[in-house]
């Protein structure tokens, strides 16, 4: 039987995921960088979804030099329509 893939993730989990140390996965928490779950009552516990994580990873995407040459030769084009 396939092990079923847990929903909510550590932080220490977290931080192996975005191979970053734990206390760095601390300091997202505390600037509200990554969105993280805290249950009532929980005494300072924190999980987070893995597609919240994902999408962390996925909003840093830095353009290539062709997709940003490509975007300001639109964008110009543009300009000289007005």
């Amino acid at each position: 039987m396939a092990e079923k893939e847990k929903k909510f993730l550590t932080s220490k989990e977290a931080s192996d995921y975005l191979s970053v140390s734990i206390s760095c996965i601390q300091r997202y928490c505390h600037f509200k960088v990554i969105p993280y779950y805290r249950p009532q009552g929980s005494r300072g516990r924190i999980y987070f979804l893995k597609e919240d994580l994902d999408n962390f990873i996925l909003g840093g995407r830095i353009s290539s030099k062709a997709e940003i040459k490509e975007k300001a030769q639109i964008r110009l084009h543009e300009m000289s329509e007005r």
